[in-house]
């Protein structure tokens, strides 16, 4: 039972490291970790809690030790992050999501090239940006999506977001955390996503050869470099 858990920090004064979400993080009974989701209104991802434990059984991310989906309150054990080089890591989330995007369940969350037209459309319209600046972004966009091969009957269980961030190393394996962006969708935009965050160009055909377990052809390349730029 949650009642069980002893909380011996303070979740807004040191929330610890990990992780790029809103939510607050403790650590609690010295070897769990307590999160409480920092947004349960209507705007979260319904099904975030379904994937993660699609993604626990698989031993992609930390197994759950408590789950209370309505109020967004979770308990995990705790994974003291241990320094890792950076190809290594690259090499490591990349095997990770290709173990990801084996798994079956996960469902869709609106379409993610949608969704970002949404984003670029509405923030002008709540004046969040000045008018026109983003137009140029709409119109980049555009030429993307029709360039792309974009067909959701290929979509695989996806996190969204795999940046350093969200991926622990422990000392001998790699967990994926945070998982309110989980969706099915291109499997592209994972590596993409993985690719941008490590800054260096060079990494991009590792990310790839460790994804698909062979050289990277031209066409692997070309859908990787547009999904970046998405």
């Amino acid at each position: 039972e949650f009642s069980d858990y002893r909380f011996d920090g303070d979740l807004e004064g040191e929330p610890l490291a990990g992780g790029a979400s809103g939510a607050l993080t403790g650590r609690v009974n010295d070897d769990s970790l307590l999160r409480i989701e920092g947004d349960v209104g209507p705007a979260r991802n319904p099904s975030q809690y379904a994937h993660l434990r699609i993604a626990a059984d698989a031993g992609i991310a930390p197994p759950i030790r408590h789950l209370d989906e309505a109020n967004g309150v979770l308990v995990l054990p705790f994974i003291e992050p241990r320094p890792v080089a950076t190809e290594q890591l690259v090499a490591g989330t990349a095997s990770l999501l290709r173990s990801l995007h084996e798994t079956t369940g996960f469902v869709a969350n609106g379409d993610h090239l949608g969704n970002i037209r949404s984003v670029l459309t509405m923030l002008p319209a709540m004046g969040r940006v000045a008018p026109g600046l983003l137009d140029a972004h709409v119109v980049a966009l555009d030429e993307v999506t029709a360039a792309y091969p974009w067909d959701p009957s290929t979509f695989v269980s996806s996190h969204n977001d795999p940046n350093q961030f969200n991926v622990i190393y422990d000392g001998e394996r790699f967990w994926l955390i945070d998982w309110e962006t989980s969706t099915l969708n291109d499997r592209f935009v994972d590596l993409a996503v993985l690719a941008n965050h490590q800054g260096a160009e060079a990494l991009s055909g590792l990310v790839l050869e460790t994804y698909l377990g062979r050289s990277p052809e031209a066409e692997d390349f070309a859908r990787l470099g547009l999904m970046q730029l998405v």
